[in-house]
């Protein structure tokens, strides 16, 4: 990720929760609103964050060691990142939907494991 122009987004930029949740990850900065996109709005501006910061295929993994449930949206971002491509956004949605639902069992489940 180009850090200088990860600033300039956070300064000028598109920004929502989740992207912020990306960049932040990146920057090593703590985000205690920390979140993932839930349509494809948000999946929008996670896209804008990482064309205009350069992040690479390496800097999405390294959000999964920031906040474990992003390994669910980076599973499917390839799927994400056609049917948005496409102008699908209702799949986009669906897909979405079905990360934030693996996401909340995982969760859950972590939780339980802690109990």
């Amino acid at each position: 990720m180009n850090t200088q122009k990860a600033l300039e987004w956070l300064a000028n930029g598109e920004v929502g929760i989740s992207s912020k949740t990306m960049c932040f990850a990146l920057l090593g900065i703590r985000y205690d609103t920390a979140d993932m996109p839930y349509d494809a709005d948000d999946l929008r501006r996670c896209l804008l964050f990482c064309d205009y910061a350069e992040v690479t295929d390496d800097d999405l993994k390294k959000i999964c060691n920031v906040h474990i449930w992003w390994q669910y949206i980076y599973n499917e971002w390839a799927h994400l990142l056609f049917f948005y491509e496409e102008g699908d956004f209702m799949s986009v949605y669906r897909l979405l939907d079905s990360v934030s639902e693996r996401v909340r069992a995982g969760i859950s489940e972590e939780r339980r494991k802690q109990l």
